[in-house]
């Protein structure tokens, strides 16, 4: 069994991985809703110049 000190590092270990995987999925998740909301302002602008046009 490991002892206490060689538990606690590696849980420090995974949680800093857990932490810089959970930054990144942040950072995708960010460039995604960017995107997203692009195209629904190209969509609207898109709507919005149909309408006018009529």
């Amino acid at each position: 069994m490991h002892d206490d000190n060689t538990e606690f590092k590696h849980l420090s270990e995974l949680i800093e991985k857990r932490n810089e995987l959970q930054n990144e999925i942040n950072s995708i998740l960010a460039r995604m809703t960017m995107k997203q909301e692009e195209r629904v302002s190209k969509l609207a602008e898109s709507i919005s110049a149909s309408h006018k046009r009529k």
